[in-house]
């Protein structure tokens, strides 16, 4: 994977398109975006969404759209008809630097087009989401979709650092957006009461306090049962944190772990730090991506999913 400047968060194959987010901070150096954003958001939080289009053995890059504000862009799921499901939103970790989304929500890619976070259709104030603690609020969240399409998994980290993970039905999420012209939809309306409440609309795997404090991205299986297999990917090792792939099942019990091995990737340089993003069902496999923090370079790696049984 070529010409990524920045560490690539969240990314989805359309047919032989290859969907990408890369985040830029309001403290970043915008150099490169410059021309198309404007001098307006310089100093804004940018998540580019990029498109690139097969071409032989190599995606090439066609264009972009440029969400502003919309925190860091760990979700990235294709909803059909050119709709994709991402994060936006916007809360600054004070203590860390770090910007990460506080919001879901719905977009049309539109190629060099600027899109406020105003612009989404979302939900907000997901502290009301599955469980409501009070006197606390949301610090970051990031979604998936099942392969089949039918639920959509919320993560959500508090600032008292409480995580949840919850389980919808994608149509009846839909349902909600569509039904509306606002494009804020409040967690806390009766609307969304009634479309988390109706006929078990929800799953709810409350105090989910075993996931890692380093999380890069998310996905769930299409379930069996009722339950889910929710798998997380962690890890980060300029500030410490080890590569690791987790299966947990929507139960909450950790069924699996493995550490991520990159020597056989890149082997030359045994100082090297690696960050892993993204983690993806493919199949009968997982599919992630390893950054070079030196090169910037990117690597896309599968392994087989029962590796993580």
């Amino acid at each position: 994977m070529k010409n990524f400047k920045h560490a690539v968060q969240a990314y989805v194959e359309v047919g032989d398109n290859l969907y990408v987010t890369q985040a830029y901070k309001k403290t970043d150096d915008k150099k490169g975006i410059s021309k198309k954003i404007g001098d307006e958001y310089k100093n804004d939080n940018v998540v580019v969404l990029s498109k690139y289009k097969l071409d032989g053995n190599a995606y090439v890059y066609e264009n972009s759209m440029y969400l502003i504000n919309a925190g860091h862009g760990q979700t990235l799921e294709y909803l059909g008809d050119g709709y994709f499901l991402i994060e936006c939103g916007y809360y600054l970790d004070k203590a860390t630097g770090n910007e990460w989304s506080t919001q879901i929500g719905r977009i049309k890619y539109q190629n060099d087009t600027i899109c406020y976070n105003w612009d989404i259709k979302r939900f907000t104030y997901l502290s009301h989401m599955g469980i409501r603690r009070k006197g606390d609020q949301i610090k970051r969240v990031s979604a998936a979709l099942s392969s089949d399409g039918k639920k959509l998994l919320v993560w959500k980290r508090t600032t008292k650092d409480k995580q949840d993970c919850i389980i919808y039905s994608m149509d009846k999420v839909n349902a909600l957006w569509n039904s509306t012209n606002n494009n804020e939809v409040s967690c806390k309306s009766e609307a969304f009461a009634k479309m988390q409440n109706e006929d078990g609309g929800y799953a709810l795997c409350k105090d989910f306090d075993n996931i890692p404090s380093s999380v890069q991205g998310i996905d769930i299986s299409d379930g069996e049962k009722g339950v889910y297999s929710i798998y997380i990917s962690s890890g980060d090792e300029e500030v410490g944190k080890k590569l690791r792939l987790y299966r947990f099942n929507s139960n909450k019990n950790l069924k699996s772990s493995c550490y991520i091995d990159y020597s056989s990737i890149w082997s030359k340089d045994s100082d090297r730090k690696v960050e892993v993003e993204g983690i993806r069902i493919n199949g009968d496999n997982l599919q992630f991506v390893l950054k070079d923090s030196k090169s910037k370079k990117h690597m896309m790696v599968y392994i087989e999913k029962k590796d993580l049984k």
